[in-house]
């Protein structure tokens, strides 16, 4: 048995002296591994421009193509839903990973504004003095917090002593 290679994506493009076609590849080897090629076939040449690692976990070929569609500037999500029906379990194992993507992605924006809403209630005992000492003394805050919701899925409150800083946060239904 023979590895199959099967085109998901394909785009046109050109300029004043030529044209050229990029064509995305999923290559399904015979030990169940993925990779990714991509393929530029102009009039004169036919060159591969990339090649992915082969792997068999579906994040590493989430990431990879990312990637690709990075470098080459294409709609990940076109790409996506442009995977012909044959091999539509890997569509909707992509799918399904750019959505995780995407929540995570939010996810994380929520909790970076939460512990910002709770460090910029909170009231720091020892004040260090110029701006260096107070922007270092904030990162170590903002870590600490991150981890505490990680840990204890709750705001921190009341007194905190954070790498030798004294900070005191307000109870959360404080922080309207």
């Amino acid at each position: 048995m023979k590895n199959t290679r099967i085109s998901i994506y394909s785009k046109s493009n050109s300029t004043v002296i030529s044209n050229w076609t990029d064509t995305l590849f999923a290559e399904f080897q015979k030990d169940g591994k993925i990779s990714l090629h991509i393929e530029s076939i102009s009039n004169t040449e036919k060159d591969e421009k990339a090649r992915t690692n082969a792997t068999t976990e579906i994040k590493e070929v989430y990431c990879q193509l990312l990637a690709l569609c990075d470098d080459q500037e294409w709609d990940l999500n076109q790409v996506i839903n442009s995977i012909p029906p044959k091999i539509s379990y890997l569509g909707k194992r992509l799918k399904n990973e750019n959505e995780k993507s995407k929540l995570e992605k939010e996810l994380e924006e929520h909790r970076d504004h939460l512990v910002s809403a709770v460090i910029d209630s909170a009231v720091f005992l020892n004040e260090h003095h110029g701006l260096t000492n107070r922007r270092i003394a904030h990162q170590k805050v903002f870590s600490y917090v991150s981890e505490f919701i990680e840990r204890h899925y709750i705001l921190p409150s009341g007194k905190h002593l954070i790498e030798g800083v004294s900070v005191t946060f307000q109870p959360p239904s404080e922080l309207d």
